[in-house]
C-alpha cells in the first residue's frame, strides 16, 4: 500500500507539490477568519421543550436588558463624597454617548446617594450600564470596547455580571491552551525522534499540529 503510495507521488510530483501548495495557501488564507467565529449562545435549541419554556419566560417574566456592572472603590475617600462621586461621573462619561449603551444607572442619580448602591464601608459604590439587544458576540465585543473606554482616575474599578465573567473565561481559557501547546510540542517532538529515528519523519506530524494550533488562534 505505501509502496504504491510513494509510486504514486513521484509520478504525479509536481502535481502533488503544486496541491499541497495551494492547500498551505488556502490555509494561510482562512486563519484571517478565526477571530470572526463565535462560541455560540447559551439558550435552548427553537422546537424543543427547554426552547418553548424559554420563549414562553420571555413572554411572561419582564426580561432584564444585558448589560454589566462597575464597582468604582478607594480606600481613601467615602462613596458619599462629592469627589467621589465626580469621579464616578468622570469615569463613565464616554459610555454616555456610546449608541450601543441604552441607561446607565449609578448611586447618584436622586440627589441623595442611594444606600443600595453603595456598599457597607461605604468605599464602594456601584454602576449598571445596560446595552442595546445584540448577538453574543456583540455584546461581548460592546462590554470589552465600553470597559477599555471607562477612565478610573484615582478609584480602583471592578467589572461583574456575566459579560466579565464571559471574557475572563475566553481570556484564561485561551491562554492556558497556548501554554499547554508550548509545552507539549516539544515534548511530542523528542517521543516521535525516539519512534521514528528521523528528524524529517519526526517533523511532518509536529508541523501539521503548529499550523493547525497556530490557525486555531
Amino acid at each position: 500500500m505505501f509502496a504504491a503510495w510513494g509510486r504514486f507521488v513521484y509520478r504525479f510530483r509536481w502535481l502533488v507539490l503544486v496541491v499541497s501548495t495551494l492547500s498551505i495557501a488556502a490555509l494561510l488564507f482562512s486563519m484571517q477568519y478565526g477571530g470572526r467565529l463565535g462560541t455560540g449562545e447559551f439558550s435552548a435549541p427553537g422546537g424543543t421543550e427547554s426552547g418553548r419554556v424559554e420563549d414562553l419566560l420571555d413572554d411572561e417574566v419582564a426580561k432584564t436588558p444585558p448589560g454589566f456592572m462597575l464597582i468604582f472603590g478607594n480606600e481613601d475617600e467615602k462613596a458619599t463624597d462629592p469627589a467621589f462621586r465626580d469621579s464616578v461621573e468622570r469615569a463613565l462619561e464616554p459610555l454616555e454617548d456610546d449608541e450601543r449603551v441604552t441607561n446607565i444607572r449609578t448611586a447618584y442619580e436622586g440627589g441623595t446617594p442611594d444606600e443600595a448602591m453603595i456598599s457597607q464601608d461605604e468605599h464602594h459604590s456601584l454602576a449598571v450600564v445596560e446595552l442595546e439587544e445584540g448577538n453574543y458576540a456583540e455584546r461581548q465585543d460592546a462590554y470589552v470596547a465600553l470597559r477599555q473606554a471607562v477612565r478610573p482616575g484615582p478609584l480602583e474599578v471592578v467589572a461583574a455580571g456575566e459579560m466579565p465573567l464571559n471574557e475572563d473565561f475566553e481570556t484564561v481559557t485561551e491562554s492556558d491552551l497556548k501554554r499547554a501547546e508550548t509545552v507539549s510540542l516539544p515534548l511530542a517532538l523528542l517521543m516521535l525522534l525516539f519512534v521514528f529515528g528521523s528528524v524529517v519523519a519526526a517533523g511532518l506530524p509536529i508541523g501539521v499540529g503548529i499550523l493547525a494550533v497556530t490557525g486555531g488562534f
